[in-house]
């Protein structure tokens, strides 16, 4: 499901990507593949420590809570590291990529949580594939997820 989240995501941002943070055409693939595994990375990290109450805000439509904000962070400070690192880009271009790329992101992952219940977590599982998904999820994991959701 992440593929498709990833798809929408660069529809909707890779104009912005080449002209206004200057991201060459031909780099744009690796800025959704730096997405996906950075995104994937973090959530799990925040699953597996306890955090997927602070997910599920993060990825809804209310006001992010502290927590919610510290993980947004992390996600664009991962991202930007990333961006700087594995593609080249100058420290302005990978921050106005983040700033570009992490609200867009968290929109579409919010509008897939959106079409379930408040408390439900599975569409955070299907997305990056937490619970055994087919890309090499845990079964850790999915317990976490389904422990901290009872």
């Amino acid at each position: 499901m992440i593929e498709s989240i990833l798809k929408s995501l660069s529809g909707s941002t890779a104009g912005e990507l080449t002209t206004k943070a200057g991201i060459p055409r031909d780099k744009l693939g690796d800025v959704f593949k730096i997405v996906n595994g950075v995104a994937t990375k973090e959530v799990a990290r925040q699953a597996a420590s306890g955090g997927l109450g602070d997910l599920m805000n993060l990825f809804s439509n209310k006001p992010n809570n502290p927590k919610a904000n510290l993980i947004q962070n992390s996600l664009a400070d991962g991202l930007i590291r990333n961006f700087t690192s594995k593609l080249g880009l100058t420290p302005q271009q990978a921050a106005l990529a983040s700033s570009i790329v992490v609200p867009a992101l968290l929109n579409l992952v919010s509008k897939e949580n959106k079409k379930t219940p408040e408390n439900d977590p599975s569409p955070l599982q299907k997305i990056f594939e937490l619970g055994g998904g087919k890309k090499g999820g845990s079964d850790l994991l999915g317990g976490l997820l389904g422990k901290f959701m009872k």
